[in-house]
């Protein structure tokens, strides 16, 4: 019984170990988020679109320009003797300053630009199938006007190629 008594007793003198407390809530820490933009900064996007074309036009030009002094081009010989030579040194100017960023690029573009909508404009004109009306080569000297227009525009409007070529 002692041996009761004396655990009844342990039992009774053992008081309940106080809990920790926790710690009152932590206040929510603020979270900064940052927006990140795309950089408009070097060749990407519809400049590099832009290029990949010009590029194009460069070996376009030099091939229709060997053809046609060899006597082996069909069409114009004449026409593309005179303007391809332009339009494969402009193009190929316009991707290596483009490539540089060089704001020289810009007006090399436009020029070359401006060479290829004459050509394609004296090329719609001087058209001899007589299938194609004055009407339609009107049309297509005006849909010409409009598309190397907006080309151009793209070029000295455009929030990448101010933020590219600038050296």
């Amino acid at each position: 019984m002692d041996h009761e008594q004396h655990n009844a007793t342990h039992n009774h003198q053992a008081a309940p170990q106080p809990q920790p407390v926790a710690p009152p809530p932590a206040q929510p820490q603020q979270v900064q988020y940052v927006v990140s933009e795309r950089s408009l900064h070097g060749v990407g996007g519809w400049l590099a679109f832009w290029l990949v074309i010009f590029s194009i036009l460069t070996i376009s030009g030099i091939y229709s320009f060997v053809t046609a002094i060899s006597g082996e081009g069909s069409g114009d010989t004449t026409m593309q003797a005179i303007f391809m030579p332009l339009l494969a040194i402009g193009s190929g100017a316009t991707v290596v300053l483009v490539a540089m960023q060089k704001q020289l690029g810009k007006l090399v573009a436009t020029g070359t630009i401006g060479v290829w909508a004459l050509y394609s404009m004296i090329s719609v004109m001087t058209d001899t199938d007589p299938s194609k009306t004055v009407a339609l080569k009107t049309a297509s000297v005006l849909a010409n006007v409009v598309l190397f227009g907006l080309i151009v525009l793209y070029f000295w409007t455009s929030k990448r190629v101010k933020q590219t070529l600038t050296k």
